[in-house]
């Protein structure tokens, strides 16, 4: 494609591409290329994307297509005897309401809990007969309801195809589909990237220079006179100061005393001040700098730049967590803001979202428009009800097919269908009684020649259960997704339900064995046809004949029903595209009625509000985790107004995931964020000096990648973490094999027992189990860990079930992926990878040093580290990464625990061994305890980490003292007891001798 021509290609992979495996493929995406024209850059960005949502769907069905009868593969999930049970018609459109069979996996699904068919998601459909040969559909899943099952039952899921008119195809109970979904694939999170790259070729942006490489040299923003202007930053101050009391220059040195008056160092001055005075704006933060810190610092001085009358900033980042704790130190400072998207967990930021704030608004428009379609749907209720009756009901109405044109009047009239119409209708259309199945005139005509099966029920088989396969990269990708971009995260109820004609066979009509309606042979179409041409008196048709005509009106009502569904749901379709318009409307208005003066979304949300974003017209935007969000988010979303950017982030840390891994390679680099290009081409950026979480030891393992990285005052007298001395950056060694199949994230039970019994150690000697973090590379490991912490009281999260609301904190689990921009005192790391001696060095995506990087950054007093080292340092890819970690960190040859007696101050290592660690609140250095209890005598227990293990002489006297009465019981006591204070002083003395 040349020019423009690319923007009329469809983003949904088309028919003919599933077919015929005719997808374009992706152009080069190099970090030098340079773009005269801008529309080639977005073009480059489009197909990047569409070849990253449409190939693995491809590869897919390609895959069924060949081999018809597979199994289930790690980057295929098959369904089967797949029906449309329903019509679902809602203001976001014509849906289709499928049931299925999960047959062909070798695990049983968790449907409430795995991804598979996760709303966003794309699916190919074919019919069983066909397999993909002729005949495909693709569909994007809008809803899944997974509620109210049955361990064996599968769920019904809402799909919606491209072209609403065909979903009439879908409204047949005879037919029988098959449906593909690839694994490593989660279609939203392009869509609508792709659909507002298109949008950007109309629009002149003042920034889309940076993108396109034709400009490095970063400017002032249109609202600063020039590069002496002096910018009023008396907000940043953590004491509120009156405007005009503290000025910073638009260039040049920065005034010493900014320093104190502000609370900010240097180089964090140094990056406020580019962030107010430049249009692109780069700010690299390594770990525990304080990027979110200076981000608020800024945000405040922008807003009380700014009147209430501007438009709003927008605050955006790749995952919803980091949104919404933006969200919340700004509304907790009093700024009112918006959050588009999902629900948020954070209860203040919860009530100002888009859902809160357009309770409040809805235009007269929009409800007429609602209306129509509360007409239209009633039409196509009225349509599939007469070609498909109720389940009481079954057969068709004989009226129905004269208004058809079907039958004849006198054929109707044969059947005695006046009657039977008057028992059941009145004149308002509604059923007067009852009447039995027998009483049917069809019933009556066919004579018994007919009988009726229970409904099927959709089932999955009973497999083994367990991990279904989730591609980890994949799991990370969705745990971080937008909420705003799942169309649909429950079921709908404006459905049409279909009936059940379909559960009546005919006796002498042989359908398949699986019990689905076979169409009839061609001379069976004959037979039946010409016994309607020939008889007015339907009564005359010969018995054996009655069946064959019976199915052929069947067919013809079913072909004229689909016809006039055709027409009505693509009329539907328009009716439901002016709704959404309309609803832009309404929540312009809500937000400007708000007084919101900062916009919160993820860079996924970034485009698919663009319309409402677009209207808002705001002139900055502020990106979070910047290194993290894909270039062509961020594009996409230049709108004309945005005049002022500021990109914050690090990209030595996390980087954009992609779902093809050819296209996070050379010549494609999509993990390549815009964030990262810009340094890559030398634009000018400020970066973070002074880090402010990690204890000096943890820190000392990141010198090798941030070498100008210094320590704040503020972390050098941490306290040390009970019962671990002056242990800081741990690794604990070990050659234990990992678990896991090739349909299953990889886990490592040896590290998961060791990592649970050091918490249980470390909540034993005082630490508060929510101070401790659990991170694992695997999502498989994560959730083998956090299982079975579950079932430790000590480290488990108590929830009230009934409204989710967390009573008390546990340990809390990660995926390494998941818990960038989040800290904590204790992290214990799960590196997983350790083949067995019998095979070489794998070590999956841990040869990959943004992940290592961030594991390695997350802990302020304590990191423990429990992998295979051995196994890192021998892979080629990994060594360059692990090598200065092993040096940094001291790995041991061999495995043991270093910890150190709280109460006695000495070392008592421990063996890293299962059988070790199965009572760790036990764990002591073996010397007397010695501690004075409340009672006024000295535990004469060994050393433990547990102050409820204390072992009380007077207790222990009660016991002995049984049977003697209560003189002999106060005898005993007292002897007891100076006896146990003299051999508990006795052995603390000789203790401290050796």
């Amino acid at each position: 494609m040349t020019g423009n021509d690319w923007t009329g290609t469809s983003n949904l992979p088309t028919t003919d591409e599933v077919l015929h495996q005719s997808l374009q493929r992706p152009l080069q995406n190099l970090s030098d290329t340079k773009y005269l024209d801008k529309n080639r850059y977005l073009e480059v960005q489009h197909r990047l994307l569409r070849y990253e949502g449409v190939e693995p769907l491809l590869l897919a069905v390609d895959k069924v297509r060949s081999n018809p009868l597979m199994r289930e593969d790690p980057e295929t999930c098959i369904y089967d005897k797949v029906t449309c049970v329903s019509l679902n018609i809602i203001r976001l459109g014509p849906l289709a309401r499928l049931r299925f069979c999960n047959l062909r996996s070798d695990r049983l699904i968790d449907w409430s809990q795995t991804q598979r068919l996760t709303p966003g998601s794309c699916v190919a459909i074919s019919t069983a007969a066909d397999a993909f040969r002729t005949l495909c559909w693709v569909a994007f899943v809008s809803g899944k309801d997974d509620k109210n099952m049955e361990e064996l039952d599968t769920p019904v899921i809402d799909v919606e195809l491209q072209d609403a008119g065909h979903l009439a195809d879908f409204v047949d109970p005879r037919q029988e589909f098959v449906m593909v979904e690839a694994r490593s694939n989660y279609f939203e999170a392009v869509r609508h990237v792709m659909e507002g790259l298109k949008q950007a070729t109309t629009e002149t942006s003042p920034l889309m220079k940076y993108f396109t490489g034709m400009d490095c040299q970063v400017g002032l923003p249109r609202s600063i006179q020039g590069p002496e202007s002096f910018l009023d930053i008396s907000a940043a101050a953590p004491n509120t100061l009156k405007p005009g009391t503290l000025f910073l220059p638009a260039r040049g040195d920065i005034p010493p005393s900014l320093q104190a008056a502000t609370g900010l160092d240097g180089s964090q001055l140094s990056a406020l001040q580019r962030m107010l005075a430049t249009d692109l704006a780069i700010v690299q933060g390594p770990p525990g700098t304080g990027k979110t810190h200076i981000s608020m610092a800024a945000l405040r001085v922008l807003l009380a730049d700014r009147s209430a009358d501007d438009a709003p900033i927008v605050v955006t980042a790749q995952k919803n967590d980091t949104v919404d704790e933006l969200l919340g130190r700004l509304l907790a400072s009093g700024v009112q803001c918006a959050r588009l998207g999902g629900q948020s967990k954070n209860d203040d930021v919860d009530r100002c979202t888009l859902v809160k704030l357009r309770e409040q608004t809805r235009s007269a428009k929009s409800q007429e428009l609602e209306t129509i379609l509360n007409f239209q749907r009633a039409k196509a209720k009225f349509i599939v009800n007469r070609c498909l009756p109720s389940k009481r009901i079954l057969f068709l109405n004989p009226k129905h097919l004269e208004e058809c044109d079907i039958l004849t009047a006198r054929q109707c009239e044969s059947l005695g269908s006046v009657e039977w119409n008057q028992k059941i209708g009145g004149p308002d259309g509604k059923r007067k009684q009852h009447i039995p199945l027998d009483e049917h005139p069809f019933a009556l005509w066919l004579d018994g020649r007919y009988s009726v099966r229970p409904e099927p029920k959709a089932f999955q088989m009973a497999q083994v259960p367990g991990d279904d396969g989730l591609n980890d990269a994949l799991h990370c990708h969705l745990a971080e997704a937008d909420n705003s971009h799942k169309r649909k995260d429950t079921i709908s109820s404006q459905v049409i339900n279909f009936g059940a004609w379909c559960q009546v066979d005919m006796v002498g009509i042989v359908d398949d064995l699986a019990g689905s309606r076979r169409p009839l042979t061609d001379p069976e179409r004959a037979i039946a046809t010409r016994a309607l041409v020939q008889h007015e008196d339907l009564f005359k048709v010969s018995a054996p004949t009655r069946p064959l005509v019976y199915r052929l009106l069947e067919e013809r009502m079913l072909r004229c029903s689909q016809d006039a569904l055709r027409a009505l749901l693509e009329e539907i379709s328009t009716l439901t595209h002016a709704l959404k318009a309309e609803r832009w409307v309404e929540d312009f208005v809500a937000i400007r009625t708000s007084g919101a003066r900062v916009i919160g979304c993820t860079t996924t949300g970034l485009t698919k509000y663009r319309a409402l974003l677009a209207a808002l017209a705001p002139r900055i935007m502020v990106v979070e985790e910047a290194a993290e969000s894909r270039e062509a988010n961020i594009s996409a979303a230049l709108l004309p107004s945005v005049e002022r950017l500021v990109l914050i982030g690090d990209h030595l840390q996390l980087s954009p995931h992609a779902d093809v891994m050819e296209l996070a390679r050379p010549p494609f680099n999509l993990h390549i964020s815009a964030f990262e290009r810009f340094i890559l081409r030398d634009v000018s950026y400020t970066m973070l000096s002074d880090q402010r979480r990690m204890a000096s030891e943890i820190r000392a393992v990141l010198n090798k990648w941030y070498p100008t990285l210094r320590d704040h005052a503020c972390v050098r007298d941490l306290p040390q973490v009970p019962g671990m001395g002056a242990a800081r950056a741990l690794w604990l060694d070990h050659a234990h094999p990992e678990n896991g199949n090739r349909y299953s994230s990889k886990f490592n039970a040896f590290e998961a027992r060791l990592i649970t019994g050091l918490a249980r150690y470390l909540v034993a000697g005082g630490v508060d189990p929510a101070r401790i973090t659990v991170l694992a590379f695997y999502s498989g490991q994560k959730t083998y860990i956090y299982n079975i912490m579950q079932q430790i009281p000590e480290l488990a999260t108590l929830r009230v079930l009934e409204d989710g609301f967390v009573t008390r904190q546990g340990v809390e689990v990660q995926t390494v992926d998941g818990y960038q921009g989040k800290e904590n005192d204790v992290v214990l790391l799960s590196v997983v990878r350790s083949p067995d001696h019998k095979n070489e060095a794998r070590v999956g995506f841990l040869d990959r040093l943004n992940r290592a990087i961030v594991a390695l950054s997350r802990a302020r007093l304590l990191n423990v580290v429990v992998g295979n080292m051995a196994n890192l340092r021998h892979c080629a890819a990994a060594r360059d990464i692990w090598d200065p970690v092993a040096e940094a960190m001291q790995v041991a040859k061999k495995s043991a625990v270093p910890l150190v007696c709280a109460v006695h101050g000495k070392d008592f290592p421990v063996a890293a061994t299962a059988e070790t660690w199965k009572a760790p609140a036990k764990m002591g250095c073996g010397a007397v305890c010695g501690k004075m209890l409340e009672c006024g005598h000295a535990c004469h227990g060994r050393c433990h980490p547990q102050a409820t293990a204390h072992a009380c002489s007077c207790r222990r006297t009660k016991v002995l003292g049984q049977g003697l009465g209560m003189l002999g019981v106060q005898m005993q006591r007292r002897d007891l007891n100076a006896h146990m204070d003299y051999v508990v002083a006795r052995e603390v003395k000789r203790e401290s001798l050796l």
